[in-house]
């Protein structure tokens, strides 16, 4: 839906090869953003607009992290009295880090777009006017960008609910509202490209910010690994399906 606000046309199969190997190959990349590579490329051979494809994947992005961001604000307003005050100030600085940091790179690039365009080729200006107009697209459809989100923060909340789930069968016992503010800050962390799907970094981060709230560090641990054997075999799972899919492509007339 989004990428194809951006006016990349793409049919559901395509997308569905998109997504679906995405998720295969965030296993084999660095970060969660690993996959998203593996998005691009199946959409670029595959649309007419391969401008449109790349804008959409980044406002795509974009939405994620703003869903993640959500349900951590959500989190903090509901954790108050139970929150160590040190702690919620550090977790706030960390939000507040991330926003001056992006409003920041996109300040920069907004007064240094003259220069890292002056002197470049007709073919990369094409190119960049293209962008440009499949960025302007997303814009001038806000509805599609508010349901996204809105869809977003349902699917990861429901992420959230599923690991609180799996905590309580591994033993671990914490509110859902600790796990709305420290889940979500753990996975944006994963976005650091140092592992393979951002493995260990996910559960190094889980087990510091659940610790103050009196969880133990191998239940958190058990928890995390028990979660991440989950997304190993969804995301071979995903791969298998989006191989048939480009089968059933193929062979279609």
């Amino acid at each position: 839906m989004v990428v194809n606000t951006a006016g990349s046309q793409l049919d559901f199969s395509t997308s569905a090869q998109c997504y679906l190997g995405g998720l295969f190959g965030t296993l084999f990349l660095p970060s969660i953003i690993g996959g998203d590579v593996v998005r691009l490329a199946v959409g670029l051979r595959r649309s007419p607009r391969p401008a449109a494809v790349l804008a959409g994947n980044v406002v795509d992005r974009f939405l994620d992290v703003a869903a993640q961001a959500t349900l951590v604000s959500i989190g903090l307003i509901l954790l108050p009295g139970s929150l160590p005050e040190q702690f919620s100030s550090l977790a706030r600085k960390i939000l507040l880090i991330f926003l001056v940091i992006f409003i920041a790179v996109i300040s920069l690039l907004f007064f240094l777009r003259k220069m890292i365009l002056a002197g470049r080729s007709r073919h990369f200006l094409r190119h960049f006017a293209r962008l440009r107009h499949a960025l302007r697209s997303v814009r001038q459809r806000p509805h599609i960008l508010v349901s996204s989100w809105l869809l977003g923060v349902l699917i990861q909340g429901t992420f959230i609910l599923l690991n609180a789930l799996l905590a309580i069968s591994c033993g671990l016992f914490e509110p859902f509202r600790v796990w709305l503010f420290a889940w979500p800050l753990a996975k944006l962390a994963a976005l650091l490209p140092l592992t393979q799907g951002g493995m260990g970094i996910r559960e190094a981060v889980l087990v510091a910010l659940l610790l103050p709230f009196g969880a133990t560090a191998p239940l958190v641990l058990a928890a995390g690994l028990v979660w991440e054997g989950i997304i190993i075999a969804g995301g071979l799972i995903s791969g298998g399906v989006a191989f048939l899919l480009r089968r059933l492509d193929r062979t279609s007339p």
